[in-house]
């Protein structure tokens, strides 16, 4: 059914759920296309129309296939929120404000491992996702062109909160961001961009963060991606309006050779840099001097992220490929390969011996390489400038590939839990643990959208993340708090990288 609201922008139309109400593909900036393309985004404040939020609108531009293909239309016009609101009883409820991840290259919040609605109705929070632009659009790092357009996009979102928010129920003074993957790394980056600041009021970081490379090697990476990028579209780099009048496929089929086909394994050819105005300086630099220890912090990790070797490959030839390839990629790091042989000694007594069988230990490494150990750097940085932290792991593993795997924390945040949203090996079936579980994990998520606390009845004591004691919430069928979690792992790693 249909329903009919008045906001500050005009009127708009929606859906009325069973359990709440639903706004689509609403804008927040002007279509970034013509003189506007390759620009900062450009705020919308009216509708001349009344505005039709019934259906999704497109999705950013990607030149990269996602596992599971969706079908909705891909386009430059893609800079649009999605609305889910209990239905209104004159209170303000918090704001739950979404980025979706894709390694700033795929991916959307429009798809039904995403939807916002049970969250919405089970925590009984205002819940908005965003779409916003990824690849060469949106990170593009030369001359002329302005730094990290995806990032501002975000913020354009995030001031169209502000502004309209209260119109749909929410509360502007009330706001969380949260984000997975890439999503996370974006919510890391927004907690110290002065553009962003007063524009949220907590955090919650899902699997991502800012990765371990110096943000010397981060604008080395996306300057060469840059450069290759121009290089295949004959242009000469910064070239703004030769790039305004070549065609979206033309510049996907650019940036998909300048990315790379292996995402997680290539540099970084396009994503967020510490470019000196939109991103002034090192995160962790601003972290530790106190730059947002206002802002409570909730982030966490999936036990075996990357699960590729005995897991989510079943072809020998492709595991063995990226064996090599996984460890290249920890070597990169400037870690001599003597001491990856020993890093991955200290997995193989650390870890389950299950979870050691068939190289898996690789999989551990490479997933806290990009995972585990970074995130442990951005709370223990965000403790020293007196912040307040909260630090989780998830553990189910997902039937098909014995694993808590990249995206799977998805499932049980978002209350969605039996979707076939993914290929089959990363799916959580749907039964009474599985749905007690998403539960939990739902009221933490949202008892920490409106109080800064995520303890529930449902789970153990939660304490606040320390030095000494580093409690991890472990969540899974049985959840539990550990303390020391991954310990001898954490400081064999900061050996390794000398830190």
């Amino acid at each position: 059914m249909e329903i009919t609201l008045q906001t500050r922008a005009g009127t708009i139309i929606g859906l009325q759920k069973e359990t709440h109400q639903e706004f689509l593909g609403v804008r927040y900036a002007k279509a970034p296309v013509g003189a506007l393309r390759f620009q900062p985004p450009e705020r919308i404040d009216q509708w001349d129309d009344v505005y039709d939020a019934t259906s999704y609108g497109p999705v950013a531009p990607q030149a990269h296939d996602d596992d599971n293909p969706f079908r909705l239309e891909k386009s430059e016009d893609c800079l649009h929120l999605n609305i889910f609101t209990p239905d209104k009883d004159g209170k303000k409820k918090p704001v739950m404000v979404f980025i979706h991840g894709g390694g700033f290259l795929i991916d959307t919040c429009s798809r039904p491992r995403t939807h916002g609605g049970n969250l919405a109705a089970f925590g009984d929070v205002v819940v908005v996702m965003m779409e916003y632009r990824m690849g060469a659009f949106g990170f593009l790092y030369t001359d002329n062109i302005s730094p990290n357009l995806g990032l501002q996009d975000q913020v354009c979102a995030l001031e169209w909160v502000q502004r309209n928010i209260s119109d749909y129920g929410g509360d502007p003074e009330n706001v969380t961001i949260f984000g997975q993957s890439a999503g996370g790394t974006s919510v890391a980056y927004l907690m110290v961009m002065p553009s962003a600041r007063g524009l949220f009021h907590k955090a919650i970081q899902q699997s991502g963060t800012t990765p371990l490379e110096s943000q010397e090697e981060n604008r080395k990476f996306a300057k060469n991606g840059t450069v290759k990028f121009f290089r295949q579209l004959k242009l000469q780099p910064g070239d703004l309006e030769g790039l305004q009048a070549i065609p979206m496929d033309k510049i996907l089929k650019a940036q998909k050779k300048a990315a790379g086909v292996m995402l997680l394994l290539n540099d970084r050819a396009f994503y967020p840099v510490v470019d000196g105005k939109i991103i002034p300086e090192n995160i962790h630099d601003v972290l530790k001097r106190k730059g947002q220890s206002n802002i409570p912090l909730m982030l966490g990790y999936n036990a075996e992220e990357l699960p590729f070797l005995g897991g989510a490959v079943k072809n020998k030839i492709v595991e063995f490929v990226l064996k090599h390839l996984l460890l290249r990629a920890v070597r990169k790091l400037g870690i001599p390969r003597q001491q990856v042989k020993s890093l991955l000694e200290i997995y193989r007594t650390e870890l389950p011996k299950q979870s050691v069988a068939e190289d898996r230990e690789i999989n551990h490494l490479a997933s806290d390489m990009n995972f585990l150990i970074p995130l442990t750097r951005t709370a223990e940085n965000f403790l020293t400038g007196g912040g307040q932290v909260y630090f989780y792991c998830l553990a189910y593993p997902a039937p098909g590939c014995n694993a808590a795997l990249h995206v799977e924390d998805l499932f049980f945040v978002f209350g969605s839990v039996g979707t076939e949203d993914a290929p089959e090996y990363m799916r959580v079936p749907d039964n009474d643990q599985t749905q007690q579980l998403s539960e939990k994990m739902m009221e933490a998520w949202t008892n920490f959208a409106k109080n800064g606390d995520p303890n529930t009845d449902q789970l153990p004591d939660w304490p606040i993340f320390d030095p000494l004691k580093r409690p991890v919430m472990e969540f899974n069928i049985e959840s539990q708090v550990v303390n020391g979690k991954s310990d001898k792992i954490r400081a064999a790693w900061k050996d390794a990288l000398n830190v």
